[in-house]
């Protein structure tokens, strides 16, 4: 994992705006996404940290169990279940949608999607994030 000077920047700003270190961070051109175990500390302070960074900030919680972190950064997203499969010698984590929300998950211009490829390269060391609509085949209703 490499970590960017300006990653470092924000990391120790945010450690100071808040009082906790993050266990991840990404940015993107208008967003900041700050992992963190706590929160709570970071949305009392979302306006500053927003005016501090010049960005809109996204703060999520931090887990290391991949199914609950995949519902706690795809929050505005219904993900039916998901599959970490080898492809090609990278480990891929395919993310299966409710067809309604693959906008939200993949974000405006694939932002959140992303997003997601970084941070859940650097927290669960998978290669690559592939979300794919679920359409499932429903059967025939027989009235019973």
């Amino acid at each position: 994992m490499e970590i960017s000077d300006k990653d470092i920047y924000y990391i120790n700003e945010y450690n100071r705006l808040v009082g906790e270190f993050p266990e991840a961070v990404y940015q993107d051109d208008s967003y900041l996404y700050f992992i963190v175990k706590n929160p709570e500390l970071g949305l009392k302070r979302l306006k500053i940290l927003s005016e501090s960074f010049n960005k809109k900030i996204i703060i999520l919680k931090y887990s290391d169990k991949l199914e609950e972190f995949i519902k706690l950064f795809f929050n505005n997203s219904k993900i039916n279940r998901y599959d970490v499969m080898n492809v090609n010698t990278e480990k891929t984590l395919i993310l299966f949608v409710e067809p309604k929300d693959v906008k939200f998950a993949f974000g405006n211009n694939n932002s959140k999607l992303r997003a997601a490829r970084k941070i859940f390269k650097e927290l669960f060391n998978l290669d690559n994030v592939v979300l794919k609509k679920d359409i499932t085949m429903q059967g025939e209703d027989n009235g019973s």
